[in-house]
């Protein structure tokens, strides 16, 4: 009799040390689980980074682009003999002391004008 009671405490005692081993791999696969799901946003998220960033480079790239731009606009403005002054910023000069400020512009006729080419501006062939 008590064989058979000591086989049967120590099949009980198996059987607790099962259930204790399927808790540990239910535990261990709902932790897997959070992981891989953590993994998942972790890799939408540098996706989301990764454009953020290359976004960011393609504005810059245009702000040098619209800098490089205005940058030769700057130097090719007021060229033309006779034609109104602009400022750095395109915008016609109208006042005198703006155009004595100008190298290359003259105050004529109350107007700021390109120096050279004579009084008048020159005119298209009619």
């Amino acid at each position: 009799v008590t064989d058979t009671a000591s086989k049967i405490k120590k099949v009980k005692k198996l059987e607790k040390m099962e259930s204790d081993k399927e808790d540990k791999i239910e535990v261990e696969i709902q932790e897997r689980e959070k992981l891989l799901a953590a993994d998942g946003r972790r890799e939408f998220a540098q996706e989301d980074q990764i454009a953020s960033i290359n976004k960011q480079y393609q504005d810059e790239a245009l702000i040098d682009e619209a800098k490089r731009e205005s940058k030769r606009r700057l130097q090719q403005r007021n060229l033309i003999p006779g034609y109104k002054t602009r400022n750095k910023d395109g915008l016609i000069i109208n006042t005198k002391e703006t155009c004595d400020s100008v190298t290359g512009a003259v105050w004529k006729s109350g107007e700021c004008r390109n120096s050279g080419g004579g009084e008048d501006p020159p005119h298209t062939p009619q």
